[in-house]
């Protein structure tokens, strides 16, 4: 996949990739992008063009190896594109995925046990992801938010797990749990459906599935470093 580029027309960009239109509601992108570059659209709704990009980027190509510089701005931003993230699962793509998942189920006949399965594994997987939203927002964003409003600040109780499993682990057991439901619903699914609504929370799931890798994706490239920067640093001032 070719990278996204300043001059780039963002509406071509979202025409070829609509699974980028959760990426710009977390920027404060509205539809109606006429034939605006990426460059000018970030100018109208004052977003910082290069972290724009490096998510951006991220999202739509997993092998994309571009750099970001980080700076105490980027943590702020970071942190709101983040926060903006969890938001966005719990109040709209979750929501959208039970709804769909409970009509589907409404209008089929599958076997009983199938249905619990398919019920039980969407309860847990909002408990997963909220459990991880709740972490983020009690122990992570609050400090990384002091921490940006005063460049010296110094963290003394710097507790938070740094090691980068417990992030992976946090968004791989959500990104399982997105696979089991597909696999139920495109192996086991047997009887009398609406093909279409199955179509659609399949899409639906396979979206989310894809959202949760690339935003793994930004805290391993982005929160990691700053985490292990914030973490020496804390050691450096105890030597």
């Amino acid at each position: 996949m070719s990278v996204l580029t300043p001059s780039a027309i963002l509406s071509d960009v979202v025409l070829r990739n609509v699974s980028l239109l959760p990426v710009l509601n977390r920027f404060g992108i509205p539809a109606g992008l006429g034939n605006a570059t990426v460059s000018e659209i970030c100018v109208q709704h004052n977003i910082d063009l290069r972290f724009f990009l490096f998510v951006a980027n991220n999202y739509l190509d997993p092998s994309y190896s571009g750099l970001l510089t980080l700076t105490n701005e980027h943590i702020r931003l970071t942190v709101d594109y983040l926060e903006r993230a969890n938001a966005d699962y719990l109040r709209t793509q979750i929501p959208n995925i039970r709804i769909h998942l409970s009509s589907f189920l409404k209008r089929s006949d599958p076997d009983p046990a199938v249905s619990e399965n398919i019920m039980k594994f969407l309860t847990e997987l909002e408990q997963t992801v909220t459990t991880n939203a709740e972490r983020d927002a009690k122990e992570l964003f609050p400090k990384f938010r002091k921490m940006q409003e005063d460049v010296a600040f110094r963290i003394q109780d710097w507790s938070y797990n740094t090691k980068e499993t417990t992030e992976e682990d946090g968004f791989g057991t959500s990104m399982n749990i997105v696979e089991d439901l597909m696999q139920i619903l495109i192996r086991y699914i047997k009887g009398t459906f609406d093909r279409n609504l199955l179509h659609g929370v399949i899409f639906a799931l396979s979206t989310f599935r894809n959202d949760l890798e690339s935003n793994s994706r930004l805290r391993v490239r982005v929160f990691f470093p700053i985490v292990n920067a914030l973490k020496q640093q804390l050691d450096d001032q105890k030597k």
